[in-house]
């Protein structure tokens, strides 16, 4: 018999389903922020004037994962509209449970556990977001109650209880005495109910920076925590009232910074603001709601203003809201979107062709567009002529049936993503010829990075570390034997005995000049040798890295350990890699490592022949794509193409005769 058939499992819940699905209020994390944003827009209002003040509590639930109650938690999920088919499945999965107890390295017994969830279970988090739900709702319900009073909201917005994310949640109250007593009564019941329990030493409450010492006491009394300043954390990110400080997310900046970093930290942060406001424009979310309330109830988000007092996520987002814009393309059917402020032409919004700073006021397009009639006299203003020519060149029809959208027109499929914006975004530097040739596909990648650092002169050298205050021993240890010289970037990979009688032995088997040039200029000289042959070209790529690289190897082998640099060794190395990275990329061709043979191969003339497999790419959505060629024979020419759409589907296909000719 399945769980769901004793009716009896229902009974601890009592009257509280009543209020599941009465309500839709903010019982999640706001969706769409970006990190440290939802809360923190609520948490800067704390010092709003309010009778009592406001108050805000971080719950720390004890136990949350055991203390689930299974009979609880499969009523629950058959009262929100679960099929019993499902939370019998349900039951059975979470109940399967055998424990044993390890003792002096051996198993003893085993039990069945009666409560709790499995962590490390994919499925235990989704579960204890619906174990959590009840609580959401009696918090909600208590803003129907004529004598709670809730935290300072924009009355014209949704009205915030709380935030939860699993199982981290903050409450938002006023410091009323009867509401502090409302909400621990409303925790006591859930307490009962679910069997989860509030671990009070471990809660806290959080108070406007002047509150009175009288009122902290009076909820700690009521409430049973303890006061706490700001900069408790809720998930990872410290909340913060007032002037926000570097300092305060120290901790987040070194796990995000730690290890190699090719992407600077400010062009990923203003990525996942471009993606901020993306969903507050094209969203539908609690918190498109609530910023809406707060910043631009009355106006359209592009000419509402950031103001002093503002958060910092409202101006960074005004910030960036101007390019993010420009990539955006409205394609309206309902006509619920605004006729001036939103591009839907790909000319940009309208009202950049009015005068400079005139804000016309916002209309939707459904009642301007009637028909597909332009109803001009809804307007306040005579159109200009480049706006009445843009009007005649786009033929619309509104459908009613269908929501308007928004496409990416950084993206080849339309859809937004984060990499195309950081893309948009990131501050690009201009191309170097000589780092661009660094990186190679055949190179392994260390090799290639020691090259790198040695340009950017990023290596642990005397020369280097002597620039910190530490006195070391002038002598160089890749050279043998080695001389009274300071090790650096240019000693140890050109002008240095060593390396120049390497680069030299290389250098006379290409046919390339090394001597009096500097790294820079050696690596762009060889870099930039032709060749007779593809394969000597190839070679020619990828020798200087692996120079580099054994020259960097050998240095360290003398300093670290008894290897003395040897020109014989390093030579034979350097070619045996030169030869397995060359029979790596052409595949049947054998080499042998001698110099006699390398020689023949170089001064030799070949062709290489490859074939390359060119397949068609369909265009983005609504748009065709045209592919055209022609031929001669026998001296009469012509030419036909084809045109699909973006699914692929021919619209037109045709061919010309266009006179006499050649193939040449």
């Amino acid at each position: 018999m399945g769980l769901l058939e004793n009716k009896d499992t229902l009974d601890p819940i009592g009257g509280w389903y009543e209020y599941l699905g009465a309500q839709r209020w903010m019982t999640g994390v706001f969706r769409g922020s970006k990190v440290n944003g939802g809360e923190q827009e609520i948490i800067r209002d704390i010092n709003k004037p309010q009778e009592e003040g406001n108050v805000v509590i971080k719950l720390d639930m004890a136990m949350v994962y055991d203390r689930v109650v299974w009979p609880y938690l499969c009523g629950l999920m058959k009262k929100m509209g679960f099929s019993e088919t499902w939370v019998d499945l349900i039951y059975r999965h979470i109940s399967n449970n055998l424990y044993s107890l390890i003792v002096n390295g051996q198993r003893h017994g085993f039990f069945r556990a009666e409560n709790g969830l499995r962590q490390g279970d994919p499925i235990s988090p989704s579960l204890l977001v619906l174990s959590a739900e009840l609580l959401s709702v009696m918090l909600n319900n208590l803003l129907e109650k004529k004598r709670y009073t809730g935290f300072y909201m924009n009355r014209f917005g949704p009205q915030v209880t709380h935030l939860a994310f699993a199982d981290d949640m903050i409450l938002f109250v006023s410091g009323h005495k009867r509401s502090i007593k409302m909400v621990m009564r409303t925790l006591a019941r859930y307490e009962i109910t679910s069997g989860q329990k509030v671990n009070k030493d471990k809660s806290c409450f959080m108070l406007a920076t002047n509150a009175p010492p009288r009122l902290k006491n009076k909820i700690a009394r009521y409430s049973g925590m303890q006061h706490k300043e700001f900069l408790v954390k809720y998930l990872g990110c410290p909340l913060i009232v007032g002037r926000q400080k570097i300092a305060y997310y120290s901790d987040i900046i070194s796990k995000v910074t730690s290890g190699a970093q090719f992407r600077q930290l400010k062009d990923v942060s203003a990525a996942f603001s471009v993606k901020s406001w993306w969903n507050l424009r094209t969203g539908n979310s609690l918190w498109k709601e609530f910023m809406m309330a707060k910043y631009f109830r009355n106006k359209h988000p592009i000419i509402a203003k950031w103001r002093k007092g503002h958060s910092i996520c409202w101006k960074e987002l005004c910030n960036l809201r101007s390019e993010v814009e420009e990539s955006m393309l409205w394609i309206p059917s309902e006509g619920n979107n605004s006729f001036w402020y939103d591009n839907r032409t790909n000319h940009g919004a309208l009202y950049h062709y009015l005068e400079e700073d005139y804000q016309p006021r916002d209309i939707l397009l459904q009642y301007v567009l009637v028909n597909g009639i332009w109803q001009q006299e809804v307007f306040e203003l005579e159109l200009p002529e480049d706006i009445q020519e843009i009007l005649v060149q786009q033929q619309l029809i509104l459908k009613q049936e269908v929501q308007d959208r928004a496409i990416w027109k950084l993206n080849k499929n339309c859809f937004f993503t984060v990499a195309s914006v950081w893309d948009l975004l990131r501050q690009k530097k201009e191309v170097s010829d000589i780092n661009a040739k660094v990186w190679h596909k055949i190179i392994p990648f260390k090799q290639a990075f020691i090259t790198w650092r040695a340009l950017i002169n990023r290596l642990p050298l005397d020369a280097n570390i002597t620039i910190f205050g530490h006195e070391l021993e002038v002598k160089c240890h890749c050279c043998f034997p080695p001389v009274l010289e300071l090790e650096s970037v240019e000693h140890l990979f050109c002008s240095g005995t060593f390396a120049q009688n390497i680069w030299s032995k290389f250098g006379g088997l290409f046919r390339v000049q090394t001597r009096g040039m500097q790294l820079r200029q050696l690596l762009l000289q060889w870099w930039s040798h032709k060749t007779w042959n593809m394969i000597a070209t190839s070679m020619v790529k990828a020798l200087p890295t692996l120079i580099m690289w054994e020259l960097w190897r050998s240095r360290c082998a003398s300093r670290y350990g008894s290897e003395r640099p040897s020109g014989q060794r390093s030579e034979f190395l350097i070619l045996q890699a030169l030869i397995g990275i060359t029979e790596q990329k052409f595949g049947k061709i054998r080499l042998q490592p001698t110099w006699e043979f390398m020689q023949h191969l170089i001064d030799k003339p070949m062709t290489h022949k490859s074939v390359k497999i060119v397949k068609w790419g369909r265009p983005p959505t609504h748009w065709q794509k045209i592919n055209t060629d022609g031929s001669c024979k026998e001296g009469y020419c012509e030419t036909g193409g084809i045109i699909r759409d973006s699914e692929g589907k021919m619209i037109i296909a045709f061919s010309i005769y266009i006179g006499a000719g050649t193939n040449n």
